[in-house]
């Protein structure tokens, strides 16, 4: 998953001031106050982020439901951030329910980053029903990255690499790299040959085949240093 910002409590301080507010209280009325700005609430939600105030968590979740894309990427980001699964189920319900493509990929992208293995199902079922768009189909392929490998997970991501996207093919190879077994080497080697060109990607780097021979490279790093639990996929899962 891309994206990821770490957490400053320096510009958490300094929204926090922007804002008129001196205490973690404010932010979260502020969070939870239906009548309040939405740039308002924006700018509390990155400084719930930084901060990690978790006592903003159910303003956040409610937060969820606002139509407008902004803030809801702000209220989202915020609660991957402060690593709160109590957001999981909602978000859920978002990708099941929402009509709207980028609020259902903004849901995917958290969900994936929050780890939270009660998703698997739905991240699984996201990235092998070819209803759902591309881009939903390549999110689910990389938000798998941070579950604790299972066999349904791995028969997802393999069954992935006859998707018609080259983008979502190339998302799933980077992902069995990481959570696979060495006993998937084979299917992975199969698309070596695949010099189809992801959209969007450096040339030298950028195609289904190049994907293929890094999670070969990431198969075999991992299995001389077994040990190295960030490798195997699943060091952001939370029980």
């Amino acid at each position: 998953m891309r994206g990821h910002r770490p957490r400053d409590k320096a510009t958490g301080q300094r929204l926090l001031s922007e804002l008129g507010m001196t205490s973690d209280q404010e932010i979260v009325d502020c969070c939870e106050n239906p009548d309040e700005q939405s740039a308002r609430q924006i700018k509390a939600c990155l400084a719930a982020e930084h901060l990690g105030i978790r006592a903003a968590v159910p303003g956040l979740i409610r937060l969820l439901a606002t139509d407008d894309i902004q803030l809801l990427e702000a209220a989202s980001r915020a609660l991957w951030m402060i690593g709160s699964h109590r957001s999981t189920l909602r978000l859920v319900s978002l990708i099941r329910d929402s009509k709207r493509e980028d609020v259902r990929r903004c849901a995917v992208y958290a969900i994936g980053m929050l780890a939270d293995r009660r998703a698997k199902q739905t991240l699984c079922h996201l990235l092998t029903d070819q209803s759902e768009s591309e881009g939903i189909r390549t999110l689910a392929a990389e938000a798998l990255l941070g579950l604790r490998p299972r066999r349904e997970t791995i028969r997802a991501l393999i069954d992935a690499l006859r998707d018609p996207s080259p983008s979502v093919r190339y998302s799933a190879l980077n992902t069995l790299g990481i959570v696979a077994k060495q006993d998937v080497a084979r299917v992975i080697r199969e698309h070596l040959s695949d010099q189809t060109a992801v959209p969007g990607l450096p040339v030298e780097e950028g195609t289904v085949g190049r994907a293929a021979q890094s999670a070969l490279d990431n198969l075999e790093r991992r299995r001389r240093s077994p040990s190295d639990t960030r490798a195997s996929g699943h060091a952001r899962e939370r029980s």
